[in-house]
């Protein structure tokens, strides 16, 4: 479907077709390239990241923009309550 890019030298003004050949070639499904950067944030903050930092890394200047970005699962929620509950029981001790 997509062609390898023929001109080396000229600038890339579009990645979107490299990066289409790319995923082809890899036997990847078709996503677009803002689609890493959400899976990005959703895997970081999944794995217990702090979301400010993500927020940085990211380069968002309002945390509520980095929140759009996370997608985060049933799993992650599930892990936080359990961390929170566990803390709460910890202290009663």
């Amino acid at each position: 479907m997509y062609s390898t890019p023929k001109d080396h030298k000229k600038p890339l003004v579009d990645i979107r077709k490299p990066f289409n050949w790319d995923l082809e070639r890899a036997g990847l499904p078709m996503m677009r390239v803002h689609d890493l950067r959400h899976s990005f944030a959703s895997i970081g903050i999944t794995t217990g990241e702090d979301i400010r930092i993500m927020k940085d890394v990211l380069g968002h200047t309002k945390i509520s923009t980095t929140e759009m970005y996370t997608h985060t699962t049933n799993s992650a929620a599930r892990r936080t309550a359990n961390n929170v509950a566990k803390a709460i029981a910890d202290s009663q001790s």
